[in-house]
């Protein structure tokens, strides 16, 4: 007797280094598995070879509208290919696009959800209460399909405090996300080629690397540079992409800052190198998004071996773990005068900077690629 095929689908509309990596491990243990995915960022490990592969409607950044609209097209066509083509298979959803895993409302069969966000709670942030029709939908949903589900994943404490008004706690499983670059080990100033053109081997840097888009403030940063210019030690960094890039290069235009310097995004190359360029590492959170999100650069800046500063609400998952591993400071954005103290603090307290860069180090042994081992061995048992 031929025992039966073992097969799985994944479903990211945006799939990462840490989907595939997860679906890699996967893998080792089911025979057929394939992923359904808009687009596909692999870092260090590429995809297996083994998985069949359906490209679906990319997402997008231009609009909510367009979002909106192609997250509801990417469902559409998620709930063809599981009824149709990949009818056999067990369903690991992913919450891009938030509507995919209501598509188990309609397919009975056995799935999994990995949540990075909680619908329809996100949508407070933009004005969408509780009494409206799709939120109390969304919420009646959650709750038929979380207790129906295999397995609940989700990346922090604070979220699977969320989620269990839907769901009990105790079936939410917590795995921590890893950073893109494993085995990442800082590489000192006196030898790292980015230091080194930017001529910075000798100062406090304070850098952002990210998105520099409308709900991004890195304007705070140039306002930091420009109240710090008396600090010959220290200079800012900002690296990344986004509407706001050309309003950040004219304010550093106007008050000719010479001690803050902006930087598209960095090739692969480079990463490892741009990474360790920071002494102090910044993350942006909006109040709204704060309790809802950690963002991954937070890995690879810990890993990198810098001291955070998480500028973001004192009750989100990112100052949790600031305070558990005690590698820096966090503190919102209207706390203006306690984040330039940090700075200024750790430009002279030496001792204090090295303290907060190797707890650093040792937190990042947490968030490693092993975590994927975690997601595949409580799946299977």
């Amino acid at each position: 007797m031929t025992s039966r095929k073992k097969n799985i689908v994944f479903v990211n509309q945006s799939s990462g280094y840490l989907t595939i990596e997860n679906i890699n491990e996967f893998a080792r243990h089911y025979d057929n598995l394939a992923l359904i995915y808009g687009t596909m960022t692999p870092n260090q490990y590429p995809l297996n070879d083994r998985i069949k592969k359906v490209r679906i409607i990319k997402k997008t950044r231009k609009s909510n509208i367009g979002k909106v609209f192609r997250w509801i097209i990417a469902t559409i066509q998620i709930h063809l290919l599981l009824l149709i083509k990949f009818r056999d298979y067990e369903i690991f959803y992913y919450t891009l696009p938030p509507f995919s895993y209501l598509c188990s409302l309609f397919i009975r069969r056995k799935f999994s959800i990995m949540v990075f966000d909680v619908y329809p709670d996100i949508l407070t942030s933009y004005g969408i209460r509780a009494r409206n029709p799709v939120y109390r939908f969304w919420s009646w949903a959650n709750k038929r399909l979380f207790a129906r589900a295999h397995r609940i994943f989700t990346i922090s404490n604070g979220l699977r405090n969320v989620l269990s008004q839907y769901v009990p706690a105790d079936k939410i499983q917590v795995v921590a996300p890893w950073g893109s670059i494993s085995n990442l080990t800082p590489v000192p100033k006196d030898a790292n080629p980015f230091t080194k053109s930017l001529r910075l081997e000798n100062r406090i840097v304070v850098q952002y690397s990210g998105n520099i888009g409308t709900a991004h403030n890195v304007e705070l940063l140039v306002e930091l540079a420009r109240d710090l210019q008396k600090y010959e030690s220290i200079h800012v960094v900002i690296i990344g992409r986004g509407k706001k890039v050309e309003i950040i290069r004219k304010l550093i235009e106007k008050f000719s800052l010479s001690n803050c310097t902006v930087l598209p995004f960095q090739p692969e190359e480079n990463i490892l190198y741009s990474l360790s360029n920071a002494d102090i590492g910044v993350v942006m959170l909006d109040d709204n998004a704060g309790q809802f999100s950690i963002p991954s650069k937070v890995y690879n800046i810990m890993a990198a071996g810098s001291a955070l500063l998480a500028i973001a609400p004192p009750n989100s998952d990112l100052a949790s773990i600031v305070s558990k591993y005690q590698n820096g400071i966090c503190l919102p954005g209207n706390e203006y005068e306690g984040i330039k103290s940090f700075i200024t603090d750790l430009s002279v307290d030496t001792d204090k900077l090295n303290f907060y860069k190797s707890n650093s180090i040792r937190a990042a042994a947490n968030f490693t690629v092993e975590n994927a081992r975690l997601i595949a061995h409580s799946y299977l048992n």
